[in-house]
């Protein structure tokens, strides 16, 4: 590696437009692409390199009443799990090519203005940092959803990795009739029996995470029809299907719920350079959840942060991305790279109820 190509105005200008661009991803009134991961986890740091979720299976149960000089019952011991492992290395790099400096060369020999050669030369920072950001939020919404974070050698050109978050197999439900039938399916039903198990637990779900996929089914079936309408006096026969809008008027009169859509596709390139999109989300599933934080993006120092190259210009962004720009020879490019180590981690098992509308109950 050798120092940037355009070394005056990277000293000048990294810094800056690294803070704009993830001020920008972070600000959602600008930014079209939402984070969820930024929204529902408290950032972390791990000294150690490790993430860490400690489950406990917490069950308050009542004092019991004893006569005075009575010595107290010895209450059974709740239980703990644990879920843990190595952060992972996240990141990637871009390059400008001899043409593209060719290009910048131009530009600054015909004195254009900085804001023209900085465009070009700065253009390929935005994707490095939201790549990274991207692969963020595929590891949560599917850990999220699934309970377990699995990447496989066809959504990664680096290593696959799996992550299980422990989702406790006692929170999580079937359907008595699968949602794809209109007819006979008893959503309410088995929304109710989500609820009543929470209630069981000393939990109370405020939120549901769905797909449009799964909301389009929800409103379809006549039991969801029929209920709604009644409560609304309004006639049932031949009744059209139900919006979002009102389905969260029912659910939040009738239960306190609030119906939240999951919408996301990241775009994943391959080794050998196809690129497609990749649903994190199991339509499948809905997700109940007590209140939307749900646990940390925990994060540590790369091993570059503690020892800089004296020829790369570095910039953190967003505490835990390394960025860097600098040049390589044959052929000539300019480097723009980010890397992270970074994770998604879903503490708050306990109130994460999962319900699957595709697995009967039995």
């Amino acid at each position: 590696m050798e120092p940037s190509l355009f070394i005056s105005y990277v000293q000048k200008y990294f810094k800056g437009i690294t803070v704009s661009v993830v001020k920008k991803l972070n600000d959602k009134n600008k930014e079209t692409m939402r984070y969820r991961f930024m929204e529902m986890l408290t950032k972390a740091f791990s000294i150690d390199g490790k993430w860490e979720s400690i489950i406990g299976e917490y069950t308050n149960v009542a004092a019991d009443i004893v006569s005075m000089d009575s010595s107290l019952p010895l209450k059974k011991c709740d239980s703990l799990g644990m879920a843990s492992g190595d952060i992972p290395k996240s990141g990637m790099k871009l390059y400008l090519t001899e043409k593209q400096l060719w290009v910048l060369d131009t530009l600054v020999a015909n004195k254009a203005s900085e804001s023209e050669i900085i465009a070009e030369l700065f253009k390929d920072l935005s994707r490095c940092i939201k790549g990274v950001y991207e692969r963020m939020e595929f590891l949560f919404l599917r850990g999220l959803c699934e309970g377990v974070t699995e990447v496989t050698d066809t959504e990664t050109s680096g290593v696959p990795i799996r992550m299980d978050f422990k989702y406790l197999d006692s929170n999580k439900r079937g359907v008595a009739v699968k949602w794809d039938n209109p007819e006979t399916a008893t959503p309410i039903d088995d929304i109710d029996s989500i609820l009543n198990l929470a209630s069981e637990n000393g939990s109370k779900p405020t939120i549901v995470l769905l797909s449009r996929y799964k909301l389009r089914q929800l409103c379809a079936c006549k039991q969801m029809k029929e209920q709604y309408y009644a409560s609304m006096n309004l006639p049932t026969e031949k009744a059209p299907n139900l919006s979002l809008k009102k389905v969260n008027e029912f659910f939040a009169d009738e239960r306190g719920l609030k119906f939240d859509l999951i919408e996301r596709t990241v775009k994943i390139e391959e080794e050998n350079g196809t690129r497609k999109s990749v649903n994190p989300w199991n339509d499948n599933f809905l997700i109940f959840l007590s209140e939307y934080n749900v646990g940390k993006l925990v994060w540590a120092k790369c091993a570059e942060m503690n020892h800089p190259a004296k020829q790369v210009e570095y910039q953190t962004a967003d505490e835990y991305i390394l960025m860097s720009k600098y040049h390589k020879i044959d052929p000539l490019r300019e480097f723009t790279s980010s890397q992270a180590l970074v994770l998604p981690v879903i503490t708050k098992v306990n109130d994460i109820y999962q319900l699957d509308t595709e697995t009967i109950q039995g």
